[in-house]
């Protein structure tokens, strides 16, 4: 028995619990392994990518015709017994708000949009917001699920969540692929809205009608963020929208998920300045390359 721990993407410790493996399937893995001074230790050379390949291949026949080279190797299935899982509540305070997720929520929309929240507190400690308006008219209507800003730049995100619990984990892909992109294309349709209306000056206020002054003389940021970036299947019309509306608006357009999110967060030092650099680069890249099948780096 040993005990496995669930980490997110922010490195937060959201789970654990303990995993059970038979006596004789233990052995039979000491055996494989032989003595720890045969494992390999070092750097990722040609050899170290070339016994992933093969790794892939004996696991999953679908990576044969990705890597045609490798060869099969011995592998061992391990059966295992799970005990009941221990899931933590974690909270992130700021200066005016607090937030706080646990993975098991059946609202797992409201979990992602905090999970995106308590990753950018600490950045913008005084200008985040989730789900801001916009005054049209006499009524106020929501600009976006989170909003923030600091002095040369503003970042609207649409936060889109595939959900599992509720779902069931044994979606096939190709339709999880297809309900990812249908999400991601309403999310465009969202942001290229909230774009024109942030653009053209129309008032914004806090969920507590509290009026949020911020320049509105350079294009903002509009991200998509999904839970998982499945880069299989037919992404043209995904890309479409997208280049559409950076033309339409003049703003810079993204499509990423939470992992990459938070390395550019990370790889930034959670400086604004340098996140919103890395972000225009990227989107230079993305247009270089017509393609969103990018990652930052």
């Amino acid at each position: 028995m040993f005990q496995i721990s669930l980490i997110n993407e922010m490195d937060k410790l959201v789970a654990w619990g303990e995993i059970k493996i038979s006596k004789e399937k233990a052995i039979e893995v000491l055996d494989l392994i032989k003595e720890k001074d045969s494992l390999y230790f070092g750097p990722y050379t040609k050899e170290v990518e070339y016994a992933h390949d093969c790794f892939c291949v004996s696991v999953e026949d679908t990576y044969k015709y990705k890597f045609p080279s490798a060869h099969t190797i011995p592998v061992i299935e391990l059966e295992t017994t799970t005990e009941k899982w221990t899931t933590i509540k974690s909270c992130f305070y700021g200066n005016q708000n607090q937030y706080s997720f646990i993975i098991d929520d059946k609202d797992e929309g409201r979990t992602f949009e905090q999970e995106i929240a308590s990753a950018l507190i600490s950045v913008f400690p005084k200008t985040l917001y989730k789900n801001p308006n916009f005054k049209e008219g006499n009524k106020l209507q929501e600009l976006t699920d989170i909003f923030t800003y600091y002095e040369k730049r503003s970042f609207l995100i649409e936060a889109k969540d595939l959900s599992v619990i509720d779902a069931g984990y044994e979606r096939y892909k190709t339709r999880r692929i297809s309900n990812i992109q249908k999400q991601v294309k309403k999310a465009i349709g969202q942001l290229t809205g909230a774009a024109k209306k942030f653009l053209q000056g129309n008032e914004l206020y806090t969920v507590d009608n509290e009026k949020i002054n911020v320049d509105r003389g350079v294009r903002p940021h509009c991200i998509v963020l999904i839970t998982e970036f499945m880069h299989e299947g037919n992404w043209n019309e995904v890309e479409k929208l997208l280049f559409n509306a950076i033309e339409e608006t003049g703003a810079f357009f993204h499509i990423m998920d939470l992992r990459e999110f938070i390395e550019l967060l990370k790889a930034s030092s959670g400086i604004p300045e340098i996140i919103d650099y890395n972000l225009m680069q990227r989107c230079e890249w993305q247009m270089k390359s017509h393609s969103i099948h990018i990652k930052g780096k």
